[in-house]
């Protein structure tokens, strides 16, 4: 009877334990928690009549047992794990019902309630106790692998949306960032350029945007102190801690763009907010997307019409009414007055958080929305969603940063072509292939194609100067560029955990630039990855031949 018994229970616990496995592939944007309710609430049974019939008085004379006592402390501990886990998953989206459905006042509430039964979940498949595994019966041994996998693979899962929603409840409760609006028509190495700046508050799930002001109003007569010794290293030719502009000579936010800005600001406005967020175009154009349109000026602007305008139309109205700058100075720029509009509605509240965060994601994936908190709880959130730019060494990407005073980026197409090659003797060779063509049409107004390119030496106006950029893995032992300019190599060193390489390029409208970069790598190689450019039309990215979109990383294998 007892045998019986104790195999009965392990038949109710194989019934649950695929519960387990199928929350590991749950994408929490698109789940039906309510579906999801009622699936957990029925699994949980067989795993709790499991649980019951092993702590029947049946099998209590088998607990002092040497061999069989193991046996019996083997299968409760995997039924008690099994049961607290589903317990407090349940929880957890019996709470998570609670935020979707709370009104705005009381999401904080419901967060902080989200966070406390992620936190608890989190520690309970942490300190899991599934009894021994050695000396254990085929059938046990068999069920105690089972549950291991199975609790593994949602573990990483519910660390990260532990770590997310404590940040998330603390970023809403209270705290005061200073934001960045950038433009994709004018890049940089690591992304859009800073032209805007405001701060962003936030208290008990309402939020407020100051003025949108240029960065005009935030000059700086020396450099600020200088928060990372790379940047240093490689860009100390350029002085990069005296502009906004120069935040993203680097990929790395979360070591260079977000604390250089923190300083920056507390030097230019004697304040210093708890954080940085960094938002482009294209992240205005999704926020619209969810809140709806804005009226600036007497305009409306959708998100199937804000991006072309500010790109390029606004500097035609600009040249129609008067208002241009004959110097092309970015004060003339109405992403502030479009940015401060479209915040303006996002505080209203009048949309439902999960559609922003699906609109959102794809386009924070591509590096188009940065973070970076002083705050550990809150970093450790930045980090989770991937918002922090952070880099581990292994990734690669080709990048570009404007040096003609212009707008011309949305027309430079960008094709890179890289074939990896492991040899014999495990030495990694990448041949990375990169062109430029500048498709920039004709009519553009002056401020679009660059004031400045007669006294920048271009043969045309149209003509785009610029840097370009290759990031590589930190294991880069040797790099030959095939063909150099003119100005040589004029940055070469680590960049954090990678390397970074800059030459110089100037293409002529309707002309083509090619440049190779042979790259060697030592060592033992593990993954790399594909690093989004944030560029707007993205690179046509190809590696070993297979084509790769350019929103959000991709894990490159080597050698096929």
């Amino acid at each position: 009877m007892a045998a019986w018994t104790a195999k009965e229970a392990r038949s109710d616990l194989v019934v649950g334990k695929s519960a387990l496995v199928d929350l590991a592939s749950l994408d929490p944007l698109e789940a039906d928690l309510v579906a999801l309710q009622a699936d957990l609430a029925a699994a949980h049974v067989p795993v709790a009549s499991g649980r019951s019939k092993l702590s029947s008085p049946l099998l209590w004379p088998l607990r002092p047992l040497p061999i069989l006592g193991r046996q019996l402390s083997a299968a409760r501990g995997i039924a008690n794990t099994a049961d607290a886990v589903l317990t407090e998953t349940e929880t957890v989206v019996a709470a998570a019902l609670v935020v979707q459905d709370a009104p705005p006042e009381r999401r904080v509430e419901g967060l902080q309630s989200l966070s406390d039964a992620f936190r608890s979940l989190d520690r309970t498949i942490t300190d899991r106790d599934l009894g021994p595994s050695d000396n254990l019966m085929d059938v046990l041994v068999d069920a105690h692998f089972d549950a291991e996998e199975a609790l593994a693979e949602i573990e990483g899962d519910v660390h990260q949306a532990s770590l997310i929603v404590n940040g998330l409840t603390a970023f809403v409760s209270d705290s005061n960032y200073l934001m960045l609006g950038a433009n994709v028509n004018e890049m940089q190495i690591g992304g859009a350029t800073p032209l805007n700046f405001g701060e962003l508050r936030f208290s008990n799930g309402d939020f407020t945007v100051s003025e949108i002001q240029t960065i005009i109003e935030a000059e700086f007569n020396t450099p600020t102190p200088l928060q990372d010794p790379d940047v240093g290293d490689l860009w100390g030719f350029i002085n990069p801690t005296n502009d906004f502009k120069k935040l993203m000579l680097t990929h790395r936010f979360a070591e260079f763009g977000g604390p250089q800005a923190l300083v920056m600001y507390d030097e230019a406005k004697g304040k210093q907010p708890d954080g940085v967020l960094f938002v482009d175009s294209l992240a205005l154009q999704g926020i619209l997307e969810v809140v709806g349109p804005v009226v600036v000026e007497g305009r409306e602007f959708r998100a199937d019409n804000v991006l072309d305008y500010i790109l390029v139309e606004q500097y035609i109205d600009q040249a129609i009414d008067g208002s241009a700058s004959p110097e092309g100075e970015t004060k003339y720029d109405r992403l502030a007055a479009i940015a401060a509009a479209v915040f303006a509605k996002t505080a209203e509240g009048q949309f439902e958080p999960i559609d922003m965060a699906r609109v959102l994601r794809p386009i924070a994936a591509g590096r188009h929305i940065l973070a970076y908190s002083t705050d550990p709880g809150e970093q450790a959130m930045w980090q989770a969603t991937g918002l922090a730019g952070e880099l581990d060494g292994s990734e690669i990407g080709v990048s570009l940063q404007n040096l003609g005073v212009n707008k011309l980026d949305p027309y430079l197409r960008v094709v890179v072509n890289v074939t990896s090659e492991v040899t014999a003797d495990g030495t990694t060779t990448l041949d990375i292939d990169a062109t430029f063509t500048n498709n920039t049409p004709a009519g553009l107004p002056d401020v679009v194609n660059g004031v400045d390119w007669e006294f920048l030496g271009l043969p045309t106006p149209t003509t785009y100067l610029g840097r370009i950029g290759f990031l590589l893995p930190g294991t880069t032992t040797d790099v030959a560029l095939d063909p150099t300019s003119e100005a040589g190599l004029e940055v070469f060193g680590a960049d954090g955990k990678n390397v970074m390489v800059v030459t110089r390029a100037m293409i002529v409208e309707g002309e083509t630039r090619q440049i190779t970069a042979t790259v060697t790598l030592s060592g033992e190689v593990g993954p790399l990855h594909m690093m989004p450019s944030g560029r707007y039309p993205t690179v046509t990215f190809y590696w070993n031949g297979v084509a790769l979109d350019d929103f959000g990383p991709h894990e490159l294998p080597l050698g096929g």
